[in-house]
């Protein structure tokens, strides 16, 4: 029974960590739309996703940045999101997550992230899986080589 009520305290104060997490960020997005130039909106927000990032997982941390609906900043504070907030937990979310990328190069990169991090849990297949996903030509056709070569 002891340990019953150890494991719910520690799930108690896990969700609570999280919310109190989840709410410093709004708190300081909040205090970034109240400024008046955009200059300064812009590198606040900026600041709250680079401070408050990695207390937030990787599907919160996207769903926040277009809950803001700005496109001037979106693709900044995805890379963010993408390289700061909680570990992707394996190579299929890393690669969705690389997908909130739009730039190419920046897609291209946040992919090549997805594999080295996975590389020894991904397969072959995998690995030309996410070849086939890369936008520019010659980064495809270096990752297509290297699946060829070491699988």
């Amino acid at each position: 029974m002891k340990a019953f009520y150890s494991g719910l305290l520690l799930l108690v104060v896990t969700f609570a960590s999280m919310i109190g997490n989840a709410a410093a960020i709004n708190i300081c997005l909040d205090r970034a739309r109240k400024l008046t130039l955009a200059i300064d909106q812009k590198q606040t927000t900026e600041h709250c996703f680079r401070t408050y990032a990695k207390n937030l997982s990787k599907s919160k941390c996207f769903e926040l940045v277009n809950s803001l609906k700005k496109p001037d900043l979106q693709e900044n504070l995805n890379s963010i999101c993408f390289y700061q907030s909680q570990d992707f937990s394996d190579i299929k979310t890393c690669a969705s997550g690389a997908n909130q990328l739009k730039l190419a190069d920046n897609h291209d990169e946040a992919l090549f992230e997805c594999y080295m991090q996975f590389q020894s849990q991904t397969s072959q297949k995998q690995c030309f899986e996410i070849s086939r996903k890369l936008v520019l030509p010659h980064r495809k056709n270096h990752m297509r080589q290297h699946c060829q070569n070491n699988y």
